[in-house]
């Protein structure tokens, strides 16, 4: 059979539950085997024995050991439950009101009022407000990188000189290679400007 690359992960999970339902279905019968076998020993089985036979519970089919085990961490869990109350607010997110949660810094009321301005048809309202955030770097709008994107480049606007009269908006400078590397490979202690 053909291999699907890239793999379907949609496939893959519907795989996962058709082999688990196989093997519960499994389990289910054999635990059933089992009972019935132990409660009637040396007679043959019949379809319709092992069909009206119940499931054991599963302290009667796993050891003591594996039982107390089991019973350790259902209790540890009741009592992390027990403790943190549904209402509480976690410890890392105590003390901080609701805009800081915010991913985005908020606008200043200057450029919020350019949002109510006009209409976006006349190039006013939403779409100069959108401008002018626009022109604010990333590292001004979010309080961390979001995306994985953003990681790559993020506090590194200090290192950005302006070169010529005017500021390029798409890159032209070589940040990465003027900073970090030399012509010879990498250096092992960073130059002044990257601290």
């Amino acid at each position: 059979m053909a291999r699907n690359y890239p793999a379907d992960t949609r496939g893959q999970r519907v795989l996962e539950e058709l082999y688990e339902k196989e093997n519960v279905a499994q389990l289910q019968w054999f635990l059933k085997h089992w009972k019935a076998k132990k409660d009637n020993p040396g007679k043959p089985l019949s379809p319709a024995a092992i069909i009206e036979t119940p499931v054991p519970p599963i302290n009667e089919v796993l050891p003591h050991n594996l039982l107390q085990k089991i019973n350790e961490s259902k209790q540890k869990t009741a009592q992390k439950l027990a403790e943190t109350s549904v209402n509480e607010k976690p410890e890392s997110l105590k003390g901080q009101d609701k805009e800081s949660t915010c991913d985005m810094y908020p606008p200043d009321p200057q450029t919020l009022r350019l949002l109510f301005d006009g209409i976006s048809k006349e190039g006013k309202g939403r779409v100069q407000y959108l401008r002018e955030r626009n022109k604010l770097n990333v590292e001004q709008k979010f309080q961390y990188p979001i995306a994985s994107s953003m990681i790559y480049g993020w506090g590194n606007t200090a290192l950005l000189t302006n070169s010529g009269p005017q500021q390029n908006r798409h890159g032209r400078e070589r940040v990465i290679e003027e900073s970090f590397y030399r012509r010879t490979g990498i250096p092992f202690i960073h130059c002044e400007e990257m601290i």
